[in-house]
């Protein structure tokens, strides 16, 4: 069947897929609607993650060369796959991430099972998928939770693998946040639009993500004197979840990640400071 007017199509190797693009479309957001998880980070042209090869066909970047990509990259075929939308149809040859590449992105229903307060500005959120429903992931990877007139907020989930029956995030409360308010305001009883609760109905879309922990042989070292420096809250809690439960079985507890690792960060702040003379 011949496709409609100002519609491509998009080949993607080494994965021999061959993907149609809609009018408009860009070819990283196709990709991801047909499951095919390439990387990427922040979709808007900025970190260069999704970078590929372009080897067949034409494309233009509606607002201009994004800040991800140098004219050199350009000039060698390089282009961002977030941005670029197709004037033809396109062959391009994307990076391969084996460890993330068996695992399929989903748009799911979901109903928040709880919530709990970790600190002031830090939600503990569980999710709860239908019964027929299971998100295989792996540490370190992300979910987006969508929300009305095409909005969407990305969360890493803090959840290990092993254990998702309930998938776990930690939202920071973010003033005039269209998602983060509505969560605390219903866990303060307070008003205010339609607040988030036990039982209210959510839609997600995931794993996300190729920033991941890599199970191998060799044992993971960690200094008491020299902790990791980490940021954020819950990207490090699902690789040191995913990593202590695969080794000794008894992951630690998202709110002992939390305390440990931000103890740690806090105590190097403070000895960075010193030393600064500040």
């Amino acid at each position: 069947m011949t496709p409609p007017p100002d519609e491509h199509s998009v080949r993607i190797e080494p994965h021999g897929r061959t993907l149609r693009l809609m009018p408009g479309q860009p070819i990283l957001e196709a990709a991801l609607s047909a499951g095919l998880n390439l990387p990427h980070s922040c979709k808007s042209g900025h970190c260069g993650s999704c970078r590929a090869r372009l080897l067949a066909g034409a494309f233009h970047y509606p607002n201009g060369p994004p800040l991800g990509i140098t004219a050199e990259e350009a000039q060698r075929g390089q282009i961002l796959l977030c941005q670029a939308r197709a004037d033809s149809d396109l062959t391009v040859q994307a990076r391969l991430i084996a460890s993330v590449a068996d695992v399929e992105i989903k748009t799911l229903p979901c109903r928040i099972a709880r919530l709990r307060p970790l600190a002031p500005d830090v939600m503990q959120l569980w999710l709860r998928l239908p019964a027929v429903e299971r998100l295989r992931f792996h540490p370190g990877q992300y979910l987006d939770v969508l929300l009305e007139n095409g909005r969407r907020r990305s969360f890493s989930i803090a959840s290990p693998p092993h254990d998702s029956e309930l998938i776990e995030l930690h939202v920071r409360r973010v003033n005039g946040g269209g998602f983060s308010e509505r969560l605390f305001g219903a866990a303060a009883g307070v008003g205010g639009g339609a607040p988030l609760e036990a039982g209210s109905l959510l839609r997600i879309e995931g794993p996300i993500g190729q920033f991941s922990y890599r199970q191998g042989s060799d044992p993971v070292l960690m200094h008491p004197a020299r902790p990791p420096f980490l940021l954020g809250r819950a990207p490090h809690a699902g690789p040191v979840r995913g990593s202590a439960g695969a080794r000794v079985g008894a992951p630690p507890s998202a709110a002992q990640v939390y305390r440990r690792v931000v103890g740690s960060v806090r105590g190097r702040s403070r000895a960075s400071s010193r030393r600064l003379g500040a």
